[in-house]
């Protein structure tokens, strides 16, 4: 496998000019070295991300992956390993699937490091978890639509901060790409470019279900039960209901700015998630102030050895806070007998 590099402005310009600082904000908190470490090695693979030409191959499950994964994944765990070679990290990507696919060299080559580095172990338990999902949404990349690089650490089961690079989203900028942080007790923020690059606070919006919502979803149906989704949302709306279509943890950074209201997921009866899917948009959304829980309004066990989360987590709910209430009352009045026989068969 070889991976083709590209050479455009727009590969060689993210993130340009931007000196690295972090919101003073999240210095003042006890993460700030973690935030520092974490921030510029999403900033690196984003970067090394935007240099490369989508192309897959599947894995054993039929997920697409690209050079792209592996080499943004080395990159995080390699800052991650150098700073903190203590701490865990729970990543998506394997080194057997690195090596069953036969990209090592395209991918040391992307990553900037050597073959041997690629495989370098790090411990998988402890009481710091860096949680890794380095190419999430791997379609959208592949339609050079939306994706990112998500990173959050967990320390002693609790969400302690997160990062999420996203080069083709545009929120309040005129050029794509941003980076979104969140920091435990410190709140939310991205980074954009306007004149020069600049942190700004994330608020989720203060809509209630008397307006017009919007409610943003993943671009493949086969990832959530929209149809039941839609149901709940028409039944709390007042006014009129949009949806917004996107790939991967970018909707939390969308949730988080007040783009958006919600953002249901659904998955079919017995899929568990996985904690990279989940873990880094949690904390951006309730760092926002918005509410993020699963589809019963139970709170998320971060704890849990491995990268599953519980088999009782059969659906995400994530609200600008004040729809949070209705919305799960909503999808408990509209919930299809598929999933009611499968939840009491599972409790």
């Amino acid at each position: 496998v070889s991976a083709t590099l590209l050479t455009s402005s727009r590969a060689l310009s993210l993130f340009a000019g931007w000196t690295g600082e972090v919101p003073p904000a999240a210095l003042q908190s006890p993460y700030a070295a973690s935030t520092q470490t974490a921030v510029a090695a999403v900033r690196r693979a984003c970067e090394a991300v935007a240099t490369v030409n989508p192309e897959a191959w599947k894995k054993d499950d039929a997920s697409p992956v690209t050079v792209a994964d592996f080499a943004a994944q080395a990159i995080v765990v390699s800052a991650l390993r150098d700073a903190f070679p203590e701490d865990a990290v729970v990543a998506e990507e394997t080194a057997a699937g690195l090596s069953e696919c036969g990209a090592a060299e395209a991918v040391a080559r992307v990553a900037g490091m050597s073959v041997a580095d690629l495989t370098l172990e790090v411990p998988t338990r402890g009481r710091r978890k860096w949680v890794l999902d380095p190419v999430d949404g791997t379609r959208g990349f592949l339609r050079g639509d939306q994706y990112c690089t998500a990173l959050a650490l967990v320390d002693d089961g609790q969400l302690a901060l997160s990062v999420i690079g996203a080069p083709n989203l545009r929120l309040r900028s005129s050029s794509k790409g941003c980076l979104a942080l969140a920091v435990k007790g410190c709140g939310a923020f991205v980074l954009e470019k306007h004149e020069e690059w600049a942190w700004r606070r994330l608020r989720a919006s203060h809509q209630d279900a008397s307006g017009d919502l919007t409610l943003v979803q993943g671009v493949e149906g086969s990832h959530s039960n929209h149809a039941w989704a839609d149901a709940a949302m028409r039944r709390v709306v007042g006014g009129e209901l949009r949806r917004t279509k996107l790939d991967s943890q970018v909707k939390a950074i969308v949730l988080a700015d007040g783009s958006a209201d919600a953002f249901i997921r659904l998955p079919r009866p017995g899929y568990r998630e996985n904690i990279w899917d989940v873990a880094p948009a949690a904390l951006l959304v309730h760092e926002a102030n918005g509410h993020f829980t699963d589809r019963r309004g139970n709170p998320i066990d971060w704890a849990l050895p491995g990268p599953l989360l519980g088999v009782d987590v059969d659906g995400l709910l994530a609200t600008n806070g004040l729809l949070h209430e209705p919305l799960l009352a909503a999808l408990t009045a509209t919930e299809p007998p598929e999933y009611s026989s499968s939840s009491s068969s599972s409790s």
